[in-house]
């Protein structure tokens, strides 16, 4: 059914469903019945493979990558087969989101397990240098000096040795969201901040600055250099509305 290693993801619960979904496409009207047989297998492939996906945490982190490889090319393989089924005719919407789903779900794999550390307040603050070590895995903090509200993530890892983080702000919640985020700091066409607005990585960014800084790389470390936390803080300062204490925070969780 598949080329992905049933012994690595687990298809439990899946095959009743995709079995139906085959039964129905062979129930479709004659006339429009021969490219859904031709690609039911395609499209039953793609539905398990955002299934398992979105399940990666089930694996060791060291057999994530091989799944992820295997996933993309049976992705790749599904959906030429899906095309060629539909080749003298436009896809259907219904084939074109499962197609869809199984690359953002490839996409998201690489996030499989993250954590973030969560201001919780209730007041705003100022984040401090925060404890960077380790070779493994990918990291993203706020630089310090970044003054954080309240429901906003001051860091955010994947497979990392994160056991100093906590410690060093111990006023965060950690969580486990589906995707990261990002905090993006908005201004009026004066320069005065207004807002900070809260996305799940793999959205479109809106306008703003990220305030949170990717340190580490799925174990490659990358060129962090910052201004000095207190120009930093000063700077911010001087752009903030007048008589406010916390800015509104929006939060998005559509990606």
């Amino acid at each position: 059914m598949s080329d992905l290693d049933a012994g690595r993801l687990s298809w439990a619960g899946l095959l009743a469903h995709w079995i139906d979904f085959a039964r129905a496409a062979r129930a479709l009207p004659p006339s429009e019945s021969a490219p859904w047989r031709s690609a039911v297998p395609a499209i039953i492939d793609l539905q398990a493979v955002t299934f398992a996906l979105g399940d990666l945490t089930r694996l060791a982190p060291s057999e994530r990558p091989f799944a992820r490889d295997q996933a993309e090319h049976l992705i790749h393989r599904s959906a030429q087969t899906i095309a060629d089924a539909w080749r003298a005719e436009p896809r259907p919407p219904a084939v074109v989101e499962v197609i869809d789903d199984a690359r953002l779900a490839l996409r998201a794999s690489v996030f499989a397990g993250a954590e973030e550390l969560v201001w919780e307040g209730p007041d705003a603050a100022v984040v401090p240098t925060l404890p960077v070590t380790g070779d493994r895995g990918t990291l993203a903090v706020m630089r310090p000096g970044t003054i954080v509200m309240r429901g906003e993530p001051v860091a955010w890892w994947v497979d990392y040795d994160e056991a100093a983080l906590p410690a060093a702000l111990p006023a965060c919640a950690r969580r486990r969201p589906p995707l990261p985020h990002q905090v993006y700091r908005q201004t009026d066409e004066r320069g005065v901040i207004v807002r900070d607005v809260v996305a799940p990585i793999l959205a479109d960014p809106p306008p703003g600055q990220p305030l949170l800084v990717l340190h580490r790389e799925q174990g490659r470390t990358l060129d962090t250099s910052v201004a000095d936390p207190s120009a930093w803080e000063r700077q911010q300062r001087v752009a903030w509305p007048a008589g406010v204490l916390a800015l509104p925070v929006v939060v998005s969780d559509t990606p």
